[in-house]
């Protein structure tokens, strides 16, 4: 019995430090709104962080609209998961992360969760 024990616990252990040597999860693809579009259909359902600039915020909706400027074909709908960020305002670069979907014939990233940040950090698309 104290044999099983061990073995029990030493495969735990052996889990458990691979889960941490790897990083706890699986690292979700960090791109660009227009990279994004380039490979939507094998991105969609997939968890995805997207970089961009904050073109319009809708409240309302907890939505926000992120990409270009001068090309509305490369913008994206967010759809926030909780309340906006404060430091949330428009024309600023933002990290989202989220999983991609489809409905009504637009892209959605559901269940967003939002990072503001300076230039430097977040690469925003129309500079």
């Amino acid at each position: 019995m104290k044999k099983k024990k061990l073995i029990l616990v030493g495969i735990v252990i052996l889990a458990l430090t691979f889960i941490l040597f790897r990083g706890g999860s699986p690292a979700t693809p960090r791109m660009t709104v227009s990279k994004l579009l380039e490979s939507k259909n094998e991105m969609l359902g997939e968890k995805v962080q997207v970089d961009g600039t904050v073109l319009k915020i809708i409240r309302i909706d907890n939505r926000i609209i992120i990409g270009n400027k001068k090309n509305s074909k490369e913008n994206l709908i967010i759809e926030i998961e909780s309340v906006p960020p404060g430091t949330l305002t428009e024309d600023k670069p933002v990290a989202v992360t989220g999983y991609l979907r489809r409905e009504n014939g637009y892209l959605i990233l559901k269940r967003a969760t939002v990072k503001t940040g300076c230039k430097s950090e977040y690469g925003g698309e129309n500079e």
